[in-house]
């Protein structure tokens, strides 16, 4: 479910740090790598402030020291002067800071949120979308794609209003100083035939394998590109990049495109998103070109188009007559209706809610309902009380429970119709 508003997980922790009363926000006047100076928020005698735990949430540059977690050595309450352990960089002016007085620690807090988090999991999973599977001629069994916990919905693209063909793969491209390239007739997806390209263990980074060229195609109404390609050797993202251009032998690329990661000896199906379509109005030419070393392999590419991803025309596959789960060592999603070759699955489900792990990343369900809880936890469990006598904790606990619970149905998930659970 989307958060009504976004609060991301540093800032979740400060609304806590307020909501127990044990946190001072403030804004760098100036300073070193020992020494924080803030005129306008600190106040106290002389060591009003040791032994207090002070973070540097955000520099003015994004650098150093932000992150930074010390302790408090010393105050000089005339100067307004905390003298902290050693920075990884100089406090300057600008940069914010939160400081914590006992009995609750940084990590402390983190840790109650992340544990509310995990808590929730089994009753606010996310949804999540996959669109990489492409059908093959006759294939029934795909592997369920990594990261989903339970499937709803499988659809198949039965069309695509606006599409521009970019190169059938049916006339052998130019190779490049170490490749060579023929036509494939063996294993093509789509019409008669598809590009072989051997790419020699003596390619370099920054080199051309290999390209074609074709009359002037204009796809600036498209946004994706289509390419199936296959591998003899397993590839990481990026490696390899498809290059589209407006002259010849791609020599200039308009397009330069990461090829994402494939196992060896498998077809795919890459959809990838066009970075500037609007200047995409006269392409002639495209290819295949290294930047990372692949080493000694064979790839075989065939027919490539570019598509708009908002004119395709989705139709369901029904649950049980059109396709279940087939579960294993590895969970397939098996076809029992064949929507035919080359069409895109959409399929849609739940991913466990993902745990935040830096303070820059937003909470992923209902900001207050988790900030409420972590309070709450914070106060109804800690063992020491120290500041907040034992019968005031459990009253301000008890209230943040039943804010909480109220707000219950902000953060659970209603699954939606058919979700079965891999």
């Amino acid at each position: 479910m989307a958060n009504i508003q976004s609060v991301t997980f540093g800032e979740a922790r400060r609304y806590i740090e307020t909501n127990l009363g044990i946190g001072i926000l403030g804004t760098v006047t100036s300073g070193d790598t020992t020494s924080v100076l803030d005129t306008n928020n600190l106040w106290g005698n002389d060591d009003e402030h040791n032994n207090k735990q002070i973070r540097i949430y955000e520099t003015t540059d994004g650098e150093n020291p932000q992150g930074d977690t010390r302790i408090v050595t010393d105050y000089d309450g005339g100067d307004q002067d905390l003298t902290v352990a050693t920075l990884s960089a100089a406090a300057g002016a600008g940069d914010k800071y939160e400081l914590l007085d006992t009995p609750w620690k940084i990590t402390e807090i983190d840790n109650a949120i992340k544990q509310v988090l995990q808590r929730m999991t089994p009753i606010c999973p996310q949804i999540k979308d996959d669109l990489t599977i492409f059908t093959e001629r006759d294939k029934r069994l795909y592997p369920i794609p990594s990261g989903f916990v339970s499937l709803a919905k499988v659809y198949y693209c039965a069309s695509v209003g606006v599409s521009e063909e970019i190169n059938r793969c049916e006339t052998a491209w130019t190779a490049g100083t170490n490749a060579t390239v023929t036509l494939e007739t063996e294993i093509e997806r789509e019409g008669s035939a598809c590009q072989k390209i051997v790419i020699a263990d003596a390619a370099s980074t920054t080199e051309i394998i290999a390209y074609g060229a074709f009359d002037a195609v204009d796809i600036s109404n498209c946004d994706t590109i289509e390419i199936p390609m296959y591998s003899t050797v397993a590839l990481t993202a990026g490696q390899l990049q498809y290059h589209l251009a407006a002259d010849a032998a791609i020599a200039t690329a308009l397009e330069s495109l990461d090829i994402p990661a494939m196992s060896a000896n498998k077809w795919y199906t890459h959809s990838i998103a066009l970075a500037n379509p609007i200047s995409d109005t006269a392409i002639i030419s495209d290819g295949l070109y290294q930047v990372a070393d692949v080493g000694a392999c064979t790839v075989f590419i065939d027919k490539i188009r570019a598509v708009n991803s908002a004119t395709k025309r989705w139709v369901t596959i029904p649950k049980g007559e059109g396709w279940n789960i087939e579960r294993g060592s590895t969970d397939y999603i098996n076809l029992t209706m064949l929507p035919g070759a080359n069409k895109q699955l959409w399929i849609k489900g739940y991913q466990n809610l993902t745990v935040p792990t830096s303070d820059s990343t937003a909470l992923p369900i209902e900001p207050w309902w988790v900030i409420n809880m972590a309070t709450a936890d914070l106060l109804a469990n800690h063992s020491n009380p120290l500041r907040i006598d034992i019968e005031n904790r459990e009253r301000k606990a008890k209230q943040r429970y039943d804010d909480a619970q109220r707000d219950i149905g902000k953060v659970t998930t209603k699954l939606m119709n058919g979700t079965e659970l891999i």
